[in-house]
């Protein structure tokens, strides 16, 4: 190599390795954030609990690179993030690298991506985690992303007074995610929770997705 393909080398491998920068032309800048909050255990008793957070700057890069878009708030929408069946905390949200998780991708869009550990993960690792009981991890969910909305607020961050919640899941998560559906429903009447997957905007979490794959 020459010494000038040294230098743009050596900055490949920098560029690639920054937090926020990922594959496929997808420039996704945020930071993160460790969430302890509030919600109950398979007995109804209190017990607090982990999450991980993904808050997008509000300045992104377009696919290009080149150019970048400003949002008008901190957070367009939110993404709540069910995860699946794992065996090991290394693989939770909290316990595995944050590059690791592709939550992280839709920052880009404006999201706040919240990532939250079931019982028996991160914080309450040495607790036994109550597999596919999906009322008890719904409603820990939702008690996540409520908390982790007033946590941002009290923080300073700005919301989109048009802003959504879209829940995802595959495998358990997704069992995961159709129950918190259904737990919204039943439980809540907030105006935080009642935009939910239908009124996402498809095309540009369609985009990213295909991106990723």
């Amino acid at each position: 190599m020459t010494k000038l393909s040294n230098i743009l080398f050596a900055l490949l491998i920098v560029f690639t390795a920054m937090p926020g920068v990922h594959a496929a032309n997808i420039w996704a800048s945020y930071t993160t954030q460790t969430l302890y909050y509030e919600s109950v255990d398979a007995h109804n008793q209190p017990i607090t609990l982990s999450a991980l957070l993904y808050i997008p700057n509000r300045t992104q890069r377009t696919d290009n690179l080149l150019s970048t878009q400003t949002f008008d708030y901190d957070v367009s929408f939110v993404m709540l993030d069910c995860h699946p069946t794992i065996a090991s905390d290394t693989e939770s949200a909290t316990g595995a690298s944050p590059l690791n998780n592709v939550g992280g991708y839709m920052c880009a869009e404006g999201a706040l991506v919240v990532c939250p550990d079931y019982v028996g993960y991160g914080i309450t690792a040495d607790e036994v985690h109550p597999y596919l009981i999906e009322t008890l991890t719904a409603r820990n969910c939702i008690d996540c992303e409520l908390a982790a909305i007033k946590t941002l607020r009290e923080q300073g961050l700005t919301f989109a007074p048009d802003y959504y919640t879209i829940v995802t899941g595959y495998s358990q998560g997704g069992a995961v995610a159709m129950a918190c559906h259904k737990y919204i429903e039943n439980n809540l009447t907030q105006e935080d929770l009642v935009r939910i997957v239908d009124k996402v905007e498809k095309a540009a979490i369609r985009r990213n997705v295909d991106l990723m794959q």
